[in-house]
């Protein structure tokens, strides 16, 4: 006899981690979504650079821990698995919507930059086609679009960026440029920024991201 699936919603406690503190003077917040097996606590730390007086790093814990390996150890977290990915993408899309109302309602002055990496560039790229009102920008680093993405971003209304290393291991040469070739087409206000290294947060290029994004954010 095959076991019937149900389903039901329950509440948890979702984890955020954030550098810089929130004031009257920020004015933008950086939300990063983190890669598969990564734990937010270390990974947000790499953003360090960015945090001034008038910027401040939000991020997320993706709901699904595990062990990295065996049964005790390091942990890290993941957005979604095959199995039943369907309501762990709603979860998420879910989770992240609440994380941006609570930006908004704490900080309504301040604009949210969605950087996805890896993993989380997909389910930054979901919520932005979802949500692309709550957002000033969008960055996919090191990661790409859904290929069952149900809608295009908004041509005009969302600045988005790819970030991207020439040495990363998931996107050879012929893949990464079919992949450009066809956002090329579809995302005609995608921005590109590539760096000579792999699969990582690359510190000079994050730094010349942050250039690009003030640059279009504020032009005053």
């Amino acid at each position: 006899m095959e076991p019937s699936l149900h389903s039901l919603e329950v509440k948890r406690t979702a984890h955020l981690y954030q550098l810089g503190e929130a004031a009257s003077s920020t004015r933008l917040v950086w939300l990063v979504l983190h890669g598969y097996g990564q734990h937010p606590a270390f990974w947000v730390r790499k953003f360090e650079s960015l945090v001034d007086a008038e910027t401040l790093i939000m991020a997320p814990e993706g709901l699904s821990r595990f062990y990295l390996q065996g049964n005790s150890g390091r942990v890290g977290a993941s957005w979604m698995t095959k199995d039943q990915r369907e309501d762990e993408i709603q979860d998420y899309l879910a989770y992240i919507g609440q994380v941006v109302a609570k930006i908004q309602h704490e900080l309504p002055q301040a604009r949210i930059v969605l950087l996805g990496f890896s993993q989380g560039g997909a389910t930054a790229a979901r919520f932005a086609v979802e949500q692309p009102q709550s957002l000033a920008a969008l960055v996919l680093w090191s990661a790409i679009f859904p290929p069952d993405l149900k809608a295009e971003l908004p041509a005009k209304e969302l600045p988005s960026w790819l970030v991207y290393g020439d040495a990363d291991p998931f996107l050879s040469g012929e893949q990464l440029e079919s992949h450009l070739q066809r956002y090329r087409a579809m995302h005609p206000q995608l921005r590109y920024l590539a760096f000579s290294g792999g699969h990582d947060l690359h510190p000079e290029a994050l730094q010349q991201l942050k250039t690009e994004v003030h640059a279009g954010l504020f032009k005053d």
